[in-house]
């Protein structure tokens, strides 16, 4: 993706504040590294649509799985210290919960494949629980009192392949506070966050600090509850986006909690990956130069990246769950700028999807319109004519119906439909890439369908009992 004439005379944050509006987006922070330090923080939008307040250097973002690099930090300075070593089963440190029995050996479990996951644990994410309910203990969470998660158990043998598990870096957090007799967040706190200068950073923020945290939003600038989490290192970093952009600055420069050489280690591939390129916390492209991750939580989405040559790098963290395209187009931007993009091809391939996208949308739009418009036409004419017996009719419909919807919430809100219709997998949902007309009307023209559906199939069976 390059940059065109009529976007290189747009700053990047011109570039981002248009973007935000075409993706629905509230508000965002995106912080520049150049040549590893701190060139500049962009505020953009509103801590809440209800509000208008805008954002500033005071707004808290929860930025979803950025934070496993962080905790991952955490985790490498007891192998700093001298009381874990990486390659080293973690079991023996466990007494508060133990690793479910399995076929597999649970005593390949080593804090390089939890850091990386490859431990062989399920569990990918977390939903949360909504502001205000209690938190199940630790334990408790791994063993299935997570609002749906799961519990945690090995799911293939330590070590045969990378799958992503957030209930690996759940485990990884039990097993800090095991060894450091504190809770995870005071330690990493201690550890890493202070030491660093992140200061305005928290695992378990303060009541104090949560009144600065901004408001969450849906798909479509809409506000949605607060999530909170007993999974602290995976997903329950609340920041700011001077202290994220502090920790990138860590990453790329002499520090006080990690050497050099441990923080290579974090930036290079693990062998027991296979297919993808991880590395200690962090998800590794083009070749080992370019370090990042990215984080969602039901109303957030947030991305880190840098160029391990370069130096330079990106913090983006925003308050909307629709987010996905913009983080993409942001970076892609970015990239651009850069004297030598590395990203051109992804992009590009991402700038075909969204165009497929809009043309699936938009015929999707269209086949709900003529088929409302056909039911609708059958009940008015009477033209159609049930022969079934009322129970059974209702019965069809009602699988009709659920069968529709399912297919369509598969096309519009999923990469399924792109996957399907091109062979290319999207990691975003279709609908987002609608135009924004579209993409409001479409929900509304689904729910006219299903409700006309039913009307019809109700109507029929009632002319049929009467006849």
């Amino acid at each position: 993706m390059t940059v065109s004439a009529d976007e290189a005379s747009l700053s990047l944050k011109d570039h981002a504040f248009q973007r935000m509006h075409e993706h629905n987006v509230a508000g965002a922070a995106i912080g520049i590294i150049e040549n590893g330090q701190l060139s500049d923080i962009k505020y953009l939008g509103v801590e809440s649509v209800n509000t208008q307040v805008p954002v500033d250097a005071n707004s808290v973002f929860q930025v979803g799985s950025v934070s496993k690099p962080v905790a991952a930090w955490a985790a490498m300075t007891l192998v700093r210290d001298g009381k874990l070593d990486l390659d080293e089963p973690v079991e023996p440190y466990l007494t508060r919960w133990r690793i479910p029995d399995s076929s597999f050996d649970a005593g390949q479990v080593t804090l390089r494949r939890l850091l990386s996951h490859t431990a062989g644990f399920n569990l990918g994410g977390y939903g949360g629980f909504v502001e205000g309910q209690k938190l199940p203990s630790l334990e408790e969470s791994l063993s299935g009192n997570n609002n749906g998660a799961g519990n945690l158990e090995l799911f293939q043998e330590p070590g045969s392949g990378f799958r992503y598990s957030g209930g690996g870096y759940t485990l990884m957090q039990l097993l800090i506070e095991e060894i450091t007799g504190m809770s995870f967040s005071d330690y990493t706190q201690l550890a890493v966050l202070k030491p660093l200068g992140m200061v305005e950073s928290s695992y378990q923020p303060s009541a104090h600090f949560l009144q600065r945290r901004i408001q969450p939003h849906g798909p479509s600038r809409y506000t949605i509850s607060q999530h909170d989490f007993r999974a602290q290192a995976a997903a329950s970093l609340h920041t700011t986006a001077s202290d994220l952009a502090r920790f990138l600055l860590a990453n790329l420069n002499e520090n006080t909690v990690l050497n050099r050489e441990m923080v290579s280690t974090m930036h290079s591939p693990v062998a027991d990956a296979g297919f993808a390129d991880i590395g200690l916390g962090f998800f590794i492209s083009v070749n080992g130069r370019l370090v990042g991750h990215q984080g969602a939580n039901f109303g957030w989405r947030a991305e880190i990246q840098f160029d391990r040559l370069t130096k330079n790098g990106l913090v983006v963290m925003t308050n909307s769950e629709g987010a996905a395209p913009f983080l993409s187009d942001v970076k892609c931007d970015w990239d651009a700028r850069q004297n030598e993009p590395l990203l051109r091809k992804s992009c590009n391939e991402i700038k075909y999807q969204a165009k497929l996208a809009n043309v699936l949308v938009s015929i999707i739009a269209c086949v709900i319109l003529l088929a409302v418009s056909w039911l609708i036409w059958m009940m008015h004419k009477g033209k159609a004519h049930l022969t079934w017996p009322r129970t059974k009719a209702r019965l069809v419909g009602l699988l009709i119906t659920v069968s529709l919807t399912f297919c369509l919430v598969g096309f519009i809100y999923t990469p399924i439909g792109v996957y399907v219709m091109s062979g290319f997998t999207s990691i975003f949902a279709t609908i987002h890439y609608a135009p924004p007309l579209i993409a409001k009307l479409v929900p509304w023209l689904c729910g006219l369908l299903f409700s006309v559906w039913s009307l019809f199939f109700v109507s029929r069976t009632e002319k049929q009992s009467d006849a």
